[in-house]
């Protein structure tokens, strides 16, 4: 996680790469809502 300081509201929540989503295929997307998290998923 990024840390709280100046303009951190601005910039992406992690500090590492996200994944290349290119190398998947049938990928499908799941959200809940109460947890607040999106999951990526390849079939």
């Amino acid at each position: 996680m990024r840390h709280l300081t100046g303009d951190y509201w601005q910039l992406s929540s992690e500090v590492m790469n996200y994944p290349d989503l290119t190398k998947f295929t049938n990928l499908s997307i799941e959200t809940s809502i109460s947890k607040n998290r999106t999951y990526l998923k390849s079939n």
